[in-house]
């Protein structure tokens, strides 16, 4: 007997009896259908050879990319609390390259370093500690696996030392930075290039003119990065902010610092918000009263830091919009800074950048802890991390 008349005789003999000759038809029908179906998809599945799908290179770059930004969500699902909390203060902050043997503790702070990280870093070097290749900053007390993450990207250490046997030359380089190295000197590797003295501009000033002037290949090269990014040097002084000008080095330089100002801002008038009188800014078409506004908002902040905060100068938004494009920001002022943990609270209320409610949780902050860096401010929550990178531009601990 066959396969189908063995199913067609159960199946007059099932539960199906009642059913008609062409519905049980149907139902065999759509049974077969279905075997149908399994079948093709072994077949397809198993029998038949694959060939691999291919895509152009520009499909490919972005499914690479797709990828690997899967990946970085999927880590950030699983970072720590305190993980999320050093990248969200990170998306605050304006890196740039630094070298951990030379950089200031004002730039160390700047790039996010708590104070005590900054101290730790500069007691080691004073003790003659050195660092020789950018994971050695991985080592330093009090340093975050995702911190360093972040800034590792931004070392850049004159004459690094890649390898491990360079690295094992030196027995006493700990496996840990404590606060209090003690580590002798090291004789230099390398003697410093000669200096050489001519007048240049910043905002031209090639690569190789950079190390003629006594700087490293690797500081020239940051140095061209950074001005690409945008920097501009409208006074002498925004050459000291440069992160590998020392003031030693900015005083020997000075002189030789000239700025064609005509030629960076390509003839259009433009004035230092820092420095700018009222007959200066009425000349640029400020009424009386923006004038008053810019340079009284000017003298309650203690300086401006970049041209966008006439915005928080002038009450009217599209006004100040049309404005920023005619003011500059140099380092010619220094901005006038407050310490936290010790201004009084009617001078943090009468500072424009902290409301009266924000003032008075600072002060209550106060009275149970020393504040050391603007992540503290958080822990009041009554500032928005728009409002603590402005902030931060203004407070010292």
């Amino acid at each position: 007997m066959s396969l189908l008349s063995n199913i067609w005789n159960r199946i007059n003999n099932s539960m199906f009896n009642n059913f008609s000759a062409q519905d049980k038809r149907q139902v065999l029908t759509f049974f077969l259908f279905i075997m149908a179906i399994f079948a093709v998809n072994f077949v397809v599945n198993n029998l038949i050879p694959k060939t691999p799908q291919t895509f152009s290179p520009e499909i490919n770059d972005k499914l690479a990319f797709l990828d690997q930004r899967l990946a970085e969500l999927q880590e950030g699902d699983t970072l720590s609390r305190l993980d999320r909390y050093i990248v969200q203060r990170y998306d605050t902050l304006q890196l740039f390259d630094f070298d951990p043997n030379t950089a200031s503790i004002d730039e160390l702070i700047k790039l996010g370093f708590t104070e005590k990280q900054a101290n730790n870093l500069n007691n080691y070097r004073n003790n003659g500690g050195k660092f020789r290749v950018p994971d050695d900053l991985r080592k330093l007390y009090g340093m975050r696996t995702m911190q360093f993450k972040l800034l590792k990207p931004y070392i850049v250490i004159a004459d690094a030392q890649t390898t491990t046997e360079n690295k094992n030359q030196h027995p006493k380089f700990d496996d840990k930075i404590a606060e209090n190295h003690t580590e002798k000197p090291t004789e230099k590797q390398s003697e410093t290039p000669k200096n050489e003295y001519f007048n240049f501009d910043p905002n031209t000033i090639t690569a190789e003119e950079i190390q003629r002037l006594g700087f490293s290949e690797k500081q020239a090269e940051s140095f061209i990065k950074w001005r690409d990014k945008g920097k501009k040097f409208y006074v002498a002084k925004d050459f000291a902010s440069t992160f590998f000008v020392d003031s030693k080095r900015y005083q020997e330089l000075e002189s030789y610092i000239k700025i064609d100002l005509e030629n960076l801002l390509n003839g259009k008038k433009m004035l230092d918000l820092n420095t700018a009188t009222d007959a200066d800014l009425r000349t640029i078409g400020l009424t009386a009263d923006e004038a008053a506004r810019v340079i009284d908002f000017r003298e309650k902040v203690g300086y401006y830091f970049a041209n966008w905060q006439i915005e928080d100068a002038l009450t009217n938004r599209k006004r100040a919009n049309e404005l920023k494009s005619s003011f500059y920001v140099c380092a010619s002022v220094n901005i006038r800074k407050i310490d936290i943990n010790a201004v009084p609270l009617d001078a943090l209320q009468n500072h424009p950048y902290f409301s009266i409610q924000q003032a008075a949780a600072v002060i209550k902050l106060r009275e149970s802890q020393k504040i050391n860096s603007i992540e503290d401010l958080k822990l009041t929550k009554l500032f928005t991390d728009k409002e603590l990178k402005r902030i931060g531009n203004y407070l010292e601990y």
